[in-house]
């Protein structure tokens, strides 16, 4: 067991996000979201390459047929088969200023995706203008706006949960009669009871509450094969790892504040991958921020479900 974080990836990405490990290639996929850039790791030669460069990708998935899904902005969805990324026929309308954050699939291959305020800084932008469009977003988020969306497998999608604000990192339990859910704004993780038949999440109660004076927010979660849920925490330099009551069981640090997204890979799913943000100021938050991590914790993940949306 290697409990030390291994900076494997040394890319500064402005908001690396999204791991997935994609079990036929043997490879780690992760994005960045502001720069719409979609990265593949190969521990095998230990090197990484650019997959896509695109408008925007906030998270991703494997497709059953092994091609990646890809959720962006305003609303769009597109598939990445054969080198070329090929618009999809399911949408979400009526988002236009918003864009997709983190995805989940379930068992039967439904994808679940929230949606945050997205406003596109300009690269000629000054400093202070910059922090009031981050200042207005802040403000914009924190009224509620995210909701969370099922895409089903016959194209249909539908709301499944309203006004959470920053809706972030999920995970199923184990058993799948639990869906996490982080929500960002209210820095807290929550657990809804999930109906794998119907695709339906209800009945949400607090699984974990960070304090209003934490400086951390949790980020992306990963849940293990124990069933105990892990949790990237933003501004908060580490992984926490909390047992299913939601007591905290352990933390691992990271050499750079934002942390933002986990998940497990390798061969044996015993691979802790980790992504940061701040690789544009690495002046601010250390010369790793925005770099991938790996961690072997000594226990290990389960493989993620695949999508099956159609094409």
């Amino acid at each position: 067991m290697n409990a030390s974080p291994e900076r494997v990836v040394d890319h500064p990405c402005v908001l690396g996000e999204s791991p997935v490990w994609h079990p036929d290639e043997e490879r780690l996929y992760w994005v960045d979201i502001q720069a719409g850039r979609v990265f593949c790791y190969d521990p095998g030669p230990d090197s990484y390459y650019e997959v896509l460069k695109a408008d925007l990708v906030g998270g991703l998935t494997i497709q059953s047929d092994g091609s990646l899904l890809l959720f962006m902005s305003d609303g769009a969805v597109a598939s990445f088969r054969n080198g070329a990324l090929h618009a999809m026929p399911v949408s979400v309308p009526k988002q236009r200023g918003f864009r997709f954050n983190d995805c989940i699939v379930d068992p039967l291959g439904r994808v679940y995706s929230g949606t945050l305020a997205h406003h596109r800084q300009s690269a000629t932008m000054s400093a202070r203008a910059a922090r009031k469009l981050r200042r207005l977003l802040r403000l914009r988020q924190s009224h509620k706006t995210g909701h969370v969306f099922r895409f089903d497998t016959d194209g249909r999608v539908t709301t499944v949960i309203r006004d959470i604000g920053r809706p972030n990192g999920m995970g199923f339990s184990p058993d799948r009669s639990r869906l996490y859910v982080t929500g960002s704004s209210t820095r807290t993780i929550y657990a809804y009871e999930f109906d794998e038949k119907h695709g339906m999440i209800a009945n949400p109660r607090v699984f974990v509450r960070l304090p209003a004076s934490a400086r951390a927010t949790p980020d992306g979660l990963t849940v293990d094969s124990h069933g105990f849920v892990w949790s990237a925490h933003m501004n908060g330099g580490c992984v926490v790892r909390y047992r299913p009551d939601g007591t905290e069981e352990r933390r691992i640090g990271l050499p750079t504040p934002r942390v933002t997204s986990l998940s497990f890979g390798g061969a044996d799913y015993a691979d802790l991958y980790i992504t940061t943000a701040g690789g544009d100021r690495r002046d601010l938050y250390g010369g790793t921020a925005g770099a991938l991590f790996r961690v072997r914790p000594g226990v290990s993940g389960l493989p993620d479900f695949r999508s099956r949306i159609p094409t």
